[in-house]
């Protein structure tokens, strides 16, 4: 030791009296509480108080061990410092500015499979939620696989869209001042315009008069007034085959109409058909005056108890082959 002393006392020396230590381009300042160090490589490097400011980092893993489950104002990884306390705050972003605080992500290329996506994931590695947006020449199946398309979708799990507290949910497009739909606080929803016809709604905005019923043209839903009485009453003289309506019951409310196609009446001539007639009490009555003419046609005969008597112009015409018997 003694022979090497005098061999190193030079070398400790110059230390001593040189504060400044050059590392490849870099200078570190020895003993100073701030130090200055660019282009610099290090390993397993441990600051253990203080404050260290990096103007501009490019590493390859950064991995946070703070104790999260500590009540804090900042994240693990943080910009800032939030205005409130919590736990669990693993990443945290503040600033306060008159304009827009952004964190933002892009995916800069165009091709047809790239997308910007924030997945989040629960503890099964496949339930998930991703919020995301497709590049502008994307290309695949299905409404979120649209070029320029904008997107949130769950997977493996349903899909909560709301609320949790006593607010509504408003839903509108092109920042409209009027929403196309409301779910209010109450979970009762408001549509901003009618529902249309084509969508399965009336396009009507309110239930109209009161005493009206609603009914369709062939085209949309209007509102009309209740007829008084049920059905409507009026004359028919069409020359073509009616049908009578039965009811299934005597007294009450007609719950079925019911419709035989053996008895038929047409209105021009007045001509009614059924297979059989049945006088229950005994009687048929006919008429003693003839007072509009009448054919008896081809395949048909006709029975009169008289004496008849024929109004003034009227003529009964039988065709040939066919037989009025008068009684």
């Amino acid at each position: 030791m003694p022979i090497l002393l005098p061999l190193l006392l030079p070398f400790l020396i110059a230390i001593w009296l040189t504060p400044l230590l050059p590392l490849g381009n870099t200078t570190v300042t020895l003993g100073s509480t701030t130090s200055t160090v660019g282009n610099l490589t290090l390993g397993n490097v441990t600051v253990t108080s203080g404050n260290t400011s990096v103007t501009y980092d490019n590493a390859v893993y950064q991995i946070a061990t703070a104790n999260i489950a500590l009540s804090s104002n900042i994240g693990a990884f943080s910009y800032g410092n939030l205005s409130y306390s919590d736990v669990g705050i693993v990443a945290s972003f503040a600033n306060s500015s008159n304009t827009s605080v952004q964190m933002v992500m892009q995916n800069t290329s165009s091709g047809s499979n790239a997308s910007t996506d924030i997945a989040i994931v629960n503890d099964t590695g496949s339930a998930y939620i991703d919020v995301g947006i497709a590049s502008s020449t994307y290309s695949g199946a299905g409404a979120f696989n649209k070029a320029n398309g904008a997107y949130a979708y769950a997977g493996s799990t349903d899909l909560y869209l709301g609320t949790i507290s006593n607010n509504a949910v408003h839903i509108l497009a092109n920042n409209s001042n009027t929403d196309a739909i409301t779910v209010n606080a109450n979970n009762t929803v408001t549509l901003g315009t009618p529902l249309g016809v084509g969508s399965g709604g009336t396009g009507l905005s309110s239930p109209g008069t009161s005493g009206y019923v609603l009914t369709s043209n062939g085209t949309a839903w209007v509102s009309q007034v209740l007829p008084a009485s049920g059905v409507t009453i009026q004359t028919d003289s069409a020359n073509a085959t009616r049908y009578m309506v039965f009811s299934n019951v005597t007294t009450g409310t007609v719950t079925i109409e019911n419709v035989s196609t053996s008895v038929t009446v047409n209105p021009s001539t007045g001509f009614m058909s059924a297979p059989t007639h049945v006088s229950t009490n005994g009687l048929t009555f006919n008429s003693s005056n003839v007072t509009s003419n009448i054919t008896v046609s081809t395949g048909y005969n006709a029975v009169s108890v008289g004496p008849m008597t024929l109004a003034n112009g009227v003529t009964v015409t039988v065709a040939t082959g066919q037989r009025w018997v008068v009684l």
